[in-house]
């Protein structure tokens, strides 16, 4: 006697309830599997902390992160933001004292480091006369020579809105 189309979707059914594991369960970060692959992984990669073409030619990051077919999730994206904000932020501090920092309006404060996390530390160094009139506090002659610059012509909205946010005049709020 033959099992029905029903019985065997039941059968079928119960045993990947009951035999095979829910994915959930199996992609939590901690369970043993996602461990020993990260291990096998991480050995057959190599890590690379900068962009490079793998043997197929395909733009690659990391333990071997295919970017043209996964790019990167928005958490990911996120995380880069913040440890990148973070550096900015360091740089800044590096270039002004805190209390120069902490004199400023808030609206000062994001656009500097909007700046630098736009353009690296070298580019931002680069604007001597921006910062010596930042650390005179003398806001309406930076967003001046802000303007007056190649990055200006590059990224022209970008570049109003931070010298809109230097002279205080911009639209971030604390």
């Amino acid at each position: 006697m033959g099992i029905g189309t029903k019985t065997l979707g039941l059968v079928v059914m119960l045993t990947l309830v009951f035999v095979i594991p829910e994915v959930s369960t199996i992609n939590n970060p901690e369970t043993p599997i996602v461990n020993r692959c990260e291990k096998y992984i991480t050995d057959n990669e190599g890590l690379r902390l900068k962009l490079y073409f793998c043997s197929e030619g395909i733009a690659t990051i990391g333990y071997g992160r295919n970017l043209v077919n996964t790019g990167i999730s928005r958490e990911e994206a996120q995380l880069m933001l913040k440890n990148d904000i973070k550096k900015a932020v360091t740089v800044l501090c590096d270039i002004f004292t805190v209390d120069e920092i902490k004199s400023w309006s808030y609206n000062t404060q994001i656009a500097m480091v909007d700046m630098i996390f736009n353009i690296g530390e070298y580019g931002f160094k680069q604007f001597k006369k921006m910062i010596t009139a930042i650390k005179d506090k003398n806001f309406e002659l930076a967003a001046k020579e802000l303007l007056d610059s190649l990055y200006a012509q590059q990224v022209p909205n970008r570049a109003n809105r931070n010298a809109d946010a230097i002279r205080g005049k911009g639209l971030i709020r604390n």
